[in-house]
C-alpha cells in the first residue's frame, strides 16, 4: 500500500488539484492512503472545516497546522504542514508530493528500488560553498558533488552538480527507510532556522541533511518522474516527457495553477483550451480524463501526443 502526503492550503484551488492528485494516482493503485496536511489559521475556521469535508468527500485525511509564528522567510507560512509530513510511515511506501503535481502513468519500477528516490533539484539553492557549511553546521563531512541539476544547460551552467539535493515535489521511499528520515529531518530543520534566514529551501535542504546523517541509500531519479511544464524542457528531454510519470505544473507563464484550478467552471475554461502544446497539453489532457465519469478516467489509454 502506498502512503501519499501533500501539503496545502485551505483555497479553493488548492482543494481542487488535491483531489485531482489523488484521483491520478488512484487511477493505477486503488487501495492509496492520501492525507492533506492543511496550513490554517485559527481566523479560518470555516474555510477548514468546509475544505475537509471537501477533501473527505473524496477519501482524502486531513490534518492541520497553525503556522508557527516566530518563523520568518518566504515559505515560513508553510513549514508547518510540509514539516508534518515526516511522521512515521502508515503504509509500505511513502509519497511525498506537492499540490501542483499530477500522475500521468503507472511508476511501478519506483517500489522495487530500496532507497529514497527524488528527482535532482533543476539548480542549486546556494553557492557550492554554502551547501558546504550547511553540512558543517550539522556536523557532516561535505559530501560527493557528483548528482547532475536537472536544469542543467536550461537553469544553470551545463554540467553543473551537487549533493543529493532534490526537488520536494516527488520524493519515493520505502517505509522503513522514510522513518529513519523524520528525526534527522525534523532536527535539520531546527539547525537551518539557526544559520539561515530565509526559511525558501529549508525542507529540501532538510531532506538532503536527513538522508546525510541517517545514511539511508539515495537515488536520484530521472525528468519523468517530476517533470516541469516549462517550456525550454520539452524539446529538451522529449523521451522523458513521451513517458513522463509525475507532472509538477510549477510554472505560471502559459497555465496558472491558482486561477485556472479555482473552480469547476475555471477548470472546465482549461481543458477546453486548443493553444497548449507539450508538457502543458499533457496537463490539459489528464485533468479532462480524470474529470470524466469514473468508467472513463480509470482508463489508462490517454493520447498524450
Amino acid at each position: 500500500m502506498l502512503d501519499v502526503r501533500i501539503p496545502l492550503s485551505p483555497t479553493p484551488s488548492f482543494l481542487n488539484r488535491v483531489v485531482l492528485l489523488a484521483k491520478s494516482i488512484r487511477r493505477f493503485y486503488p487501495d492509496t492512503m492520501v492525507t492533506a496536511y492543511v496550513g490554517c489559521d485559527a481566523l479560518e475556521t470555516g474555510t477548514r472545516i468546509n475544505g475537509a469535508k471537501a477533501l473527505a468527500a473524496d477519501g482524502i485525511d486531513v490534518t492541520f497546522h497553525p503556522p508557527r509564528r516566530k518563523w520568518v522567510g518566504s515559505r515560513s507560512p508553510y513549514l508547518g504542514q510540509m514539516n508534518a509530513r515526516f511522521e512515521s510511515a502508515r503504509a509500505d511506501h511513502v509519497l511525498i508530493c506537492d499540490a501542483d503535481v499530477i500522475c500521468t502513468r503507472r511508476f511501478d519500477e519506483l517500489f522495487e528500488v530500496d532507497a529514497v528516490q527524488g528527482m535532482q533539484a533543476h539548480m542549486p539553492p546556494y553557492q557550492d560553498a554554502d551547501l558546504f557549511r550547511i553540512f558543517v553546521a550539522n556536523g557532516l563531512k561535505p559530501p560527493p558533488f557528483d548528482r547532475m541539476y536537472s536544469g542543467a544547460g536550461i537553469m544553470t551552467g551545463p554540467g553543473n552538480r551537487g549533493p543529493w539535493y532534490v526537488n520536494s515535489g516527488v520524493v519515493f521511499a520505502p517505509a522503513r527507510l522514510f522513518d529513519r528520515l523524520c528525526k534527522p529531518y525534523h532536527d535539520a530543520i531546527e539547525t537551518l532556522r539557526k544559520t539561515i534566514n530565509d526559511t525558501y529551501w529549508f525542507d529540501q535542504l532538510a531532506l538532503m541533511i536527513a538522508v546525510a546523517q541517517s545514511m539511508v541509500p539515495a537515488v536520484s531519479l530521472s525528468q519523468r518522474f517530476n517533470f516541469p511544464n516549462q517550456r525550454e524542457f520539452d524539446p529538451a528531454f522529449p523521451d522523458e516527457l513521451r513517458d513522463v510519470r509525475f507532472l509538477h505544473y510549477l510554472r505560471t507563464d502559459t497555465i496558472d495553477r491558482d486561477r485556472d484550478f479555482a473552480s469547476e467552471e475555471a477548470m472546465d475554461a482549461f481543458v477546453a483550451r486548443r493553444d497548449l502544446t507539450g508538457s502543458n497539453e499533457v496537463l490539459r489532457r489528464t485533468v479532462d480524463r480524470l474529470r470524466q465519469p469514473p468508467e472513463l478516467s480509470r482508463s489508462e489509454d490517454i493520447p498524450w501526443a
